[in-house]
């Protein structure tokens, strides 16, 4: 019965954590990666705050990206975690913009109008054929969330 008890608690507890975890984001707030070609076509994947994993292109720069498949749903915890962890990453280490390989790898993170009533977003892209103190933080998070593909469901 106590063991019982226990996980009810853990689990509730888990479930208040999460779900307070995401309401310090806007409720449209969705984080990509990706690549990035020499003409500016984007292909990568999102994950909204409701935990919809999309694979994504955008041929424009201007433009949104469209979504070109549902790929499945991510669990909430690992949102909020990616979320967390990403907002922190951005914080902390000075966003890159190095755009002189074919291809250049991207994370950003997009939030819908908050408190301040403006949207905001957050970009890196770097070369990927190098790594340095400048962009290995970013490297880890793009390697993180390849692996988080296969948690979609």
């Amino acid at each position: 019965m106590a063991l019982l008890l226990g996980a009810f608690w853990g689990f509730l507890a888990t479930g208040c954590h999460t779900s307070s975890c995401l309401k310090q984001f806007p409720s449209a707030t969705v984080l990509r990666w990706g690549m990035v070609d020499s003409a500016g076509v984007l292909r990568g994947y999102q994950i909204s705050q409701t935990g919809t994993l999309d694979s994504i292109i955008r041929t424009t720069p201007t433009q949104d990206p469209a979504v070109v498949r549902s790929l499945g749903i991510i669990p909430v915890d690992t949102i909020c975690a990616l979320l967390l962890h990403t907002r922190q990453l951005f914080l902390r280490n000075r966003p890159l913009f190095v755009r002189i390989a074919p291809f250049s790898a991207y994370v950003e993170l997009v939030s819908s109008a908050g408190t301040t009533g403006r949207p905001t977003r957050l970009f890196a892209l770097w070369d990927p054929r190098f790594e340095n103190a400048g962009n290995r933080a970013f490297r880890m998070l793009y390697q993180r969330l390849m692996r988080v593909r296969s948690l979609a469901r």
